[in-house]
């Protein structure tokens, strides 16, 4: 996905009532066929953190089988700090529901 269409989707979801109001969020990404570019994922953190003010949830999991690799969490980790959010990448939905609940 590119970053302005990534752009357009978080600007969607923060103006969606039912995300607002959401606690935690799941979303499952299914095998990724290239990882995301670096740059790109660096500039849309940086947007996350400028415009998303307190629309949506705060704990967020990423669901892929490609996060069961600890270097790939690791590096995404990073995000989660500039964006200011809990965020989890996990390699199957049973363990991103666990670790949802585990945060609320």
């Amino acid at each position: 996905m590119s970053f302005e269409g990534a752009k357009q989707l978080l600007e969607a979801a923060w103006g969606n009532e039912n995300y607002q109001a959401s606690r935690s969020v799941i979303y499952e990404m299914g095998a990724l066929e290239a990882f995301p570019n670096l740059n790109e994922m660096l500039a849309l953190s940086h947007f996350v953190a400028k415009h998303r003010g307190n629309r949506g949830p705060q704990v967020i999991a990423f669901v892929s089988p490609e996060f069961e690799s600890a270097v790939v969490k690791n590096m995404l980790a990073g995000f989660a700090r500039i964006i200011g959010l809990k965020m989890c990448y996990c390699a199957d939905i049973s363990a991103a529901r666990q670790w949802a609940a585990d945060q609320l």
